[in-house]
């Protein structure tokens, strides 16, 4: 049986629905899942969308889907895709968004401070291959790997 699935807002593509549905299916029922959702930011005002914001028994993870297929060399801070096209990569927000919930968390209640917090980008192809470099390698996650990065 898939995860509870909650829609905050539309996709804003095929691909991400298709993503999402995915995440979905490759996770136990005891997860909830907010997709396609705002949430507030460090200063009045200001928001982020998270495309997905998983709710697991032992821990909060912020989900930036990409669409990008084939093999993705990169690092922390830019990728090259597999058409050779290099584009900044999504690590830096995916970890400053889930810098901003930990401390939206802390801040409405204190008990959740020790609550661990994982930001992870999914690359939603299935043949999505990505060979980043190793310091950062385990914040991206290919269709395959799902489950056990979302269960270990």
């Amino acid at each position: 049986m898939a995860a509870r699935w909650f829609e905050k807002g539309k996709p804003v593509h095929e691909a991400e629905r298709r993503g999402l549905e995915a995440l979905i299916r490759a996770l136990p029922e005891d997860y909830t899942v907010f997709t396609n959702i705002d949430l507030p930011g460090n200063r009045p005002g200001q928001s982020y969308e998270h495309d997905a914001v998983v709710v697991a028994p032992h821990a909060v993870f912020t989900v930036e889907l990409k669409s990008w297929g084939g093999r993705i060399v990169g690092n922390r801070d830019r990728w090259t895709l597999q058409d050779g096209f290099v584009v900044p990569s999504p690590i830096p927000l995916a970890l400053h968004k889930a810098r901003v919930l930990k401390g939206q968390l802390k801040a409405k209640r204190v008990d959740l401070g020790p609550v661990w917090l994982q930001p992870v980008v999914f690359l939603t192809p299935s043949d999505a291959h990505a060979h980043i470099s190793e310091d950062f390698a385990d914040y991206v996650v290919t269709p395959s790997e799902l489950k056990q990065t979302f269960t270990d």
